[in-house]
Order: structure tokens, then C-alpha cells, then sequence
């Protein structure tokens, strides 16, 4: 099998005619699915705008197609169709697992895939590959995965922290988490940067809290001396809840403590592997990280 990342001019015909097959049977679902009516402008356009991953048995025939809609930081996988002849042998997983690597190469965080209630089979699949629920839309439900990072060195940790701030708005908490010398500060201070701050921003460890004014508030948090029993009336003494509409809210050590101070955040898991090396993973929590703010048929598998 040839398994191959498109950008730009596809294999239209094929394509669509693979879907047919792929999605057979789901004119039955209420509403119909939205794949065996797709015109071959629309997967043009798709895999112009965004691309695909097509995977082609060795002597040449496609077998296997899935499309993506790059939306920033987030990468919504869809249309994904494996010929019915070929199912069974695990071309599914490998065309997904082809597209979660492209996206890390190209800088996303997380990848999004909507699929219908009425496919429960589809969703056990999906939740295989490390999707979980973030949100239901009605008739179908919005699944997510985070995508695991390496970088090296701080500064491509501080890339990452700007790379996010470029997708945050008044309201947003993000709650970092690992061991000393993960890159916690460091993200932190990237995500100041991105956020046009004043003053540098550095661990606020023995004042526990620091407010950086820019084109938003960055209140940066270092909870480390509250992880212990009486750490909870402290905290609430910050007062976190009362700035959090109006500000970037960002927990170093936070986990187990500030979840409760809104339905929607961020959580970021970092780990240092190697001297020079760190692992992120940025995982959404709530309806606030939706990709879809309705739910048009082209979005679920």
C-alpha cells in the first residue's frame, strides 16, 4: 500500500467514486449523508484548500481517502472512505494516522471529527484512535483528540505558547501541568508574547499571581505552594473567578485546583523526555474549543 499526503489537484473521479462506495447503505440515516451527493467541484475544492491523505493498494487502484479542513490550531478530519472490498485490514487507522502526523508537521494541536449517533460503530472506531466526546450537536457529536508535540530546546516551547495565544480570547483558562523544568514558564511566557504583554513574563512563584496588561490581560498563576490541603482557601482568596471574563488565565501547577472555575479550558501536559527535548500535549476541555458553531453535513464522517 502507497499511502500519499495531497495538497492541491486530486484524483477527483476516484475519489468520488470511492466515497459512493465507502458510504453506501447511509441514505438511510436521517439526514441523509452528504457524501453520496457531493459533487466533484466540492472535492476539488476540499483538497485545494486543505488537502488529503489517499492511500493506493500497490498496483495502483485507491482504496483508501480521508480529507481535512485546516481551521488554525485545529484540524477537522472527514470523508474518510475505505473501499468496502479492502475493510478489515486496517487502512482506516492507517489513512488517520497518516493525517494526525501531518498535522503535527504543519503546527496543529489537536484534530476534530464529528460523527452521527445513529453509527455506533463508527464512534467505537474513532474512540480507538484516542477521540473522546467534546460536545453534542443534535443528531451527531463532536469528538476530539490532542495531538502530541516534541520540540526541542525553550524556544520552540516558546514558539508553541505564541502559536496558541493567536487562538485565545477574554475568558479562556489554561491549566499547565508536569515536572520542574518542563517548559511550564516557559509557554507561559510565549503565550505573553502573543499576546502583545507588557514586561517580561516570569514565574510568579512567591507572589503567587501576576497581571500583564496588553492587547488582553494575561493573569499568570503559579499555584506550586498551594498543592496542599489548605491550598484551596488561598487560592480562592485571588479571587481568579472575578478576572477570568475579562483575561487569559494561565495555572502553572494548577490541576486538581481551578477545573472548577469554568466549563471550558485548555489542559497542557508537558514532560521533559530528554535533556534537550519536551513533549506537549494540549487537550480541550468544553464547548468553547468547538470547530463547528452548526452543524453542516460536510463536517461529519
Amino acid at each position: 500500500m502507497r499511502v500519499e499526503r495531497v495538497l492541491g489537484a486530486a484524483p477527483v473521479e476516484e475519489v468520488q467514486q470511492l466515497t459512493v462506495r465507502a458510504f453506501a447503505g447511509q441514505d438511510v440515516l436521517t439526514p441523509p449523508s452528504g457524501a453520496l451527493s457531493e459533487r466533484a467541484q466540492t472535492i476539488a475544492a476540499d483538497f485545494a484548500e486543505s488537502g488529503g491523505v489517499l492511500l493506493r493498494s500497490n498496483d495502483g487502484p485507491l482504496v483508501g481517502a480521508c480529507r481535512v479542513r485546516r481551521l488554525g490550531l485545529s484540524w477537522v478530519v472527514r470523508r474518510c472512505a475505505v473501499d468496502p472490498a479492502y475493510r478489515g485490514q486496517g487502512l482506516g487507522r492507517r489513512l488517520v494516522e497518516e493525517v494526525h502526523a501531518w498535522a503535527a508537521d504543519e503546527g496543529a494541536v489537536r484534530t476534530h471529527i464529528g460523527v452521527r449517533d445513529a453509527l455506533p460503530a463508527s464512534r467505537a472506531f474513532w474512540e480507538q484512535l484516542g477521540y473522546w466526546p467534546l460536545i453534542g450537536h443534535g443528531f451527531w457529536t463532536e469528538l476530539v483528540r490532542p495531538l502530541t508535540l516534541e520540540l526541542r530546546g525553550a524556544e520552540a516551547t516558546v514558539a508553541l505558547g505564541g502559536r496558541l495565544a493567536t487562538e485565545l480570547r477574554a475568558g479562556d483558562l489554561l491549566v499547565l501541568s508536569g515536572p520542574l523544568g518542563a517548559g511550564k514558564t516557559a509557554l507561559a511566557q510565549g503565550i505573553g508574547a502573543g499576546l502583545d504583554v507588557q514586561g517580561r513574563v516570569t514565574s510568579p512563584t512567591f507572589v503567587l499571581a501576576r497581571v500583564h496588561r496588553g492587547r488582553l490581560p494575561l493573569v499568570h498563576v503559579d499555584a506550586y505552594r498551594l498543592r496542599d490541603a489548605g491550598g484551596r482557601l488561598e487560592l480562592d482568596d485571588l479571587d481568579l473567578d472575578a478576572s477570568l471574563p475579562d483575561s487569559v488565565t494561565v495555572v502553572e501547577w494548577g490541576e486538581g485546583l481551578v477545573e472548577g472555575l469554568t466549563d471550558s479550558r485548555l489542559d497542557v501536559q508537558l514532560q521533559r523526555p530528554s535533556e534537550d527535548a519536551r513533549t506537549v500535549t494540549v487537550t480541550p476541555v468544553g464547548a468553547r474549543w468547538s470547530v463547528f458553531t452548526s452543524p453542516p453535513g460536510d463536517h461529519r464522517t
